[in-house]
């Protein structure tokens, strides 16, 4: 083989400079396609939990603003009741002069505001029902610390009948109740029976 010969092919067999950067190119090519690979998927793991964050955090608002409305309301009605809260039914009294026979009926109707009431109606109720011979004279109206003391006595007997028999006096407690229509100084109408809370009352039974 000639000198011109061996020449050509080592010059052949030697890499080109263009080889050497296209075999790097395709590496680097790989290696930039894996980090942005990586970084679009921690971009999506990132927004998925950012996402769930934001809908709980929301959740989390709309529960504390729920519950505020919840407690504005409830603070509404107790500002509102105030005054209601201070109008008491008290010094219950029944008694009798023969066992199951009720002889007198009393008790009190209190205003422990600041403020007058008007048209207080005492009531009492048995088993959900008025009686003629319990019913009281009420007050046009009633001043702060004022009370109106009621009273009923019977000269004949007189007892709710139970299967044609009278109660006594501690079982005909239990099926009674005592309430009071009020209207307070912002002209609202209330009704409170025994110890309960008071109600408002929207429209007057008749």
């Amino acid at each position: 083989m000639s000198p011109q010969t061996d020449l050509l092919l080592s010059a052949a067999e030697d890499p080109k400079v263009t080889d050497w950067m296209q075999g790097w190119g395709s590496v680097l090519g790989v290696a930039v396609g894996l980090i942005a690979s990586a970084a679009t998927a921690a971009l999506l793991v990132y927004e998925i939990r950012a996402g769930r964050c934001a809908r709980a955090e929301a959740a989390r608002d709309r529960a504390e603003a729920a519950q505020d409305r919840a407690l504005a309301v409830a603070e509404r009605r107790d500002a509102v009741a105030a005054q209601a809260r201070t109008v008491v039914i008290n010094g219950i009294h029944i008694s009798n002069l023969r066992t199951g026979i009720l002889k007198r009926f009393a008790f009190t109707v209190a205003n422990y505001g600041s403020g007058p009431i008007l048209d207080v109606h005492p009531q009492v109720v048995i088993d959900g029902d008025t009686v003629d011979r319990l019913k009281f004279r009420g007050s046009a109206a009633l001043g702060p610390g004022e009370k109106l003391e009621l009273e009923k006595r019977f000269q004949s007997a007189f007892a709710k009948l139970k299967d044609g028999e009278p109660m006594q006096d501690a079982e005909l407690a239990e099926h009674i109740t005592i309430e009071v229509r009020f209207t307070d100084m912002a002209g609202l109408r209330w009704l409170r029976q025994d110890s309960g809370q008071p109600q408002r009352i929207l429209k007057d039974e008749p």
